[in-house]
């Protein structure tokens, strides 16, 4: 880990403590030991409150959009989505092209694509994805397209 990060050699006993029992309260089904010796910039380069301020908003993003995925191992697996900056972007991107899946399969009644087709204001109190599909995902893979739809705009027509 000293090799990663240098300035772990500097630091204290206790401000390192305080920063895995932190992190360990926010992510608490996640091996926090192995995602700061894996990763240990972005979970050590900046200031405890800072980091902790981050997971959180981004933790509060993935459990409003994607409630019923497997989040802990979405996180051990891609630790990096936690402090991705257009997050919101990509969880946006995924609803957008999961309402067009379902509505490409009938899944939606006519008057919800009316009233949604227009503006997009309550998106988010609409999304219609059943936990059951979102708790079958691999969640590498849902990372990955969070990452990619965030970077990428889905193409005109969708």
């Amino acid at each position: 880990m000293a090799y990663r990060y240098p300035p772990f050699l500097t630091m204290s006993p206790s401000d390192f403590t305080a920063r895995l029992l932190g992190l360990k309260e926010l992510l608490p089904g996640c091996d926090v030991c192995f995602l700061v010796e894996d990763q240990p910039v972005i979970f050590l380069g900046k200031p405890k409150e800072v980091i902790e301020e981050k997971i959180c908003s981004s933790l509060l993003l993935l459990r409003r959009d994607l409630a019923g995925a497997n989040l802990n191992e979405m996180i051990m697996r891609d630790p990096e989505i936690l402090f991705f900056p257009d997050l919101e972007a990509g969880l946006a991107q995924l609803i957008d092209l999961w309402d067009v899946d379902a509505e490409a399969l009938s899944n939606i009644p006519l008057v919800y694509l009316l009233t949604t087709a227009p503006i997009y204001v309550s998106r988010y109190l609409q999304w219609d994805v059943d936990a059951e599909a979102l708790s079958n995902s691999d969640a590498q893979e849902l990372a990955f397209a969070v990452r990619s739809l965030a970077l990428n705009k889905l193409p005109e027509g969708f």
